[in-house]
């Protein structure tokens, strides 16, 4: 025996394959490009650095190997991490930095950076800042640090900072 499909139920099962099919297309917006995220290295290359006094060494062997290597060249491990294979030795120049890369279990030696990531503190603005600002008394004799504009009794504070509670009489 022959089935037939009544054309009401092929059609919505059609209908609903094609809403299914183009609900699944990723959504992009229409004049949007995206942005590249910043990385830490785009945001180090414009900050100031500075050579520090010591270098990261990645290694592969033993903490101990590595202090055997480390000492041949004069230098000393200041700090290790064996979990991850990296130290930080101090004692070292750029020549005996390149001897201690050729010995065995020494991936790699750099000279670490020191890297100012905020902007500099600008010394005017953050006194004008504070004078906007003074330690005031409150009406139980608390000191609170609170804007200039706000008015207080004077001879209320009057050599009473620093006693703890003052009491009204």
């Amino acid at each position: 025996m022959r089935r037939v499909i009544p054309v009401a139920k092929a059609t919505a099962a059609a209908l609903l394959a094609l809403v299914a099919v183009l609900g699944c297309e990723p959504d992009t917006p229409v004049g949007v490009t995206e942005q590249p995220r910043p990385t830490l290295s785009a945001a180090g290359s414009e900050a100031q650095a500075e050579a520090a006094d010591h270098f990261l060494v990645e290694f592969t062997g033993s903490v101990d190997q590595l202090t055997a290597a480390v000492e041949g060249v004069g230098a000393t491990v200041y700090r290790a991490h064996p979990e991850i294979g990296v130290a930080m030795v101090r004692g070292l120049d750029d020549t005996r930095a390149g001897d201690l890369e050729e010995s065995e279990g020494v991936e790699r030696v750099t000279r670490d950076l020191i890297v100012q990531w905020q902007p500099p503190l600008d010394e005017s603005a953050l006194e004008a800042a504070e004078a906007k600002w003074r330690w005031r008394c409150n009406e139980s004799g608390r000191r609170l640090l609170l804007p200039v504009s706000v008015e207080h009794d004077a001879d209320r504070c009057a050599g009473r900072l620093g006693q703890g509670r003052v009491r009204r009489s």
